[in-house]
């Protein structure tokens, strides 16, 4: 039914959203751990190095903004799915 095919949609966008809000959260975690999961397309914008590592300098502040920016864009992306 209509009904079922919008919860299954919304269901879906919503488990999109919390996926990219645990990857935003979960970043230096899983950049120990050797894992990335942020989209290259985006950080690649904000990070003066090839290395998604840039981000961790937060005693630079050059970094600090960009890492601020990269943030900023992340959000917003994940916010997207949001109803």
């Amino acid at each position: 039914s209509s009904s079922m095919s919008k919860e299954i949609h919304l269901s879906d966008r919503m488990g999109k959203f919390l996926q990219k809000v645990n990857i935003i959260r979960d970043y230096l975690e899983d950049y120990v751990d050797g894992r990335a999961w942020w989209p290259k397309s985006i950080w690649s914008k904000y990070s003066e190095t090839d290395d998604l590592g840039y981000f961790c300098k937060m005693d630079d502040q050059k970094v600090r903004a960009n890492s601020l920016a990269c943030l900023n864009e992340l959000v917003t992306d994940a916010l997207e799915l949001a109803p």
